[in-house]
């Protein structure tokens, strides 16, 4: 009985489910030399350049390398992903994939349907410019979104078009130095360190909050409140001391940010953005002041902008 009460204990504590099934996380090592790594206070010996995969349900998990250690929280129905201990650089690579003879022209349905994903970033210190997207977090989720990945680090990026399904826009992750000799191969750019580059040092320390802080102001008082009642909730739901059934009714609370956001909305006053103009007839007219409209509507959208990301993840560092 005293070792089913404690149990029960330990799966209100950490949030884990004993009869869920895990999802799939892939444990890897970037590095020229093996590592070890303490996940859920098991030892695991990564090989250079290797991975191993972990089966992890939700709820709380530590982790510990080279003396340090930090904790983060899945919900369930993630996707799985990448779990990055050295805190290196990825980068997740998208492609554009098409059956042939199809009768379209493949250059622009290309240019097309990748405008989205163009992106600009540094790569050991160098501007380069492509369809990929960098990331150094803890934990790298697939999300199943947009800018999602399929094939992971040590997976081939196969053909993914049948007759079926004709057109996908799909993603795969890469170690950095795998990355590199990609952007060789297919661009003939070799990618070499600037003068004076070094990797930025990164700890489990100063890692950043997945949901990190709305920081917009808005001219309406109310919006105001709104966000500030906003990053009470964000607080909570990654701090530590939360317990597994509150964190999931604060997240099923900011699931319903946009409803908050309107309500707060409708208490505003009443904006004006129409201003008297004279036309060429000598007559005024009043017209609509777009750029102030704008100006006044962008911080609601940056923080539903903001929120529409968060409510997509999975996984958190817990602070």
């Amino acid at each position: 009985m005293k070792k089913s009460l404690l149990v029960v204990f330990i799966m209100l504590l950490t949030g884990c489910d004993l009869f869920e099934s895990g999802v799939a996380y892939t444990l890897d090592n970037p590095k020229n030399e093996p590592i070890t790594v303490s996940l859920d206070g098991k030892e695991y010996q990564l090989p250079a350049v290797g991975h191993i995969s972990v089966e992890l349900k939700s709820g709380v998990h530590t982790i510990a390398y080279q003396g340090e250690s930090a904790q983060f929280y899945i919900f369930k129905d993630g996707k799985g992903g990448l779990i990055n201990p050295t805190l290196s650089n990825y980068y997740v690579n998208y492609g554009f994939y098409k059956v042939d003879n199809d009768g379209y022209d493949r250059e622009k349905m290309t240019n097309e349907m990748m405008l989205s994903y163009r992106n600009t970033d540094t790569i050991l210190g160098n501007e380069f410019s492509g369809y990929f997207y960098k990331y150094n977090d803890l934990v790298i989720e697939k999300l199943g979104d947009t800018r999602g990945w399929s094939f992971d680090v040590d997976e081939e990026q196969s053909n993914v078009v049948s007759s079926t399904s004709s057109i996908k826009i799909i993603g795969k992750i890469f170690r950095e130095a795998a990355f590199i000799k990609l952007i060789k191969d297919e661009t003939g750019t070799e990618l070499l360190p600037v003068s004076g580059y070094q990797q930025p040092a990164r700890s489990f320390a100063n890692i950043a909050l997945f949901y990190p802080p709305l920081t917009m102001k808005h001219e309406c008082a109310q919006i105001n409140q709104y966000f500030d009642g906003m990053n009470k909730q964000l607080t909570e739901l990654q701090s530590v001391s939360t317990d597994a059934s509150a964190r999931e009714e604060v997240r099923k609370q900011l699931m319903h940010y946009s409803s908050g956001l309107l309500q707060a909305k409708q208490q505003c006053p009443k904006k004006d953005f129409f201003v008297e103009s004279v036309n060429s007839f000598g007559a005024t007219n009043r017209v609509l002041d777009g750029d102030a409209r704008n100006a006044y509507e962008r911080p609601e959208k940056e923080a539903d902008a903001a929120m529409k990301w968060m409510t997509n993840r999975y996984v958190f560092i817990l602070k």
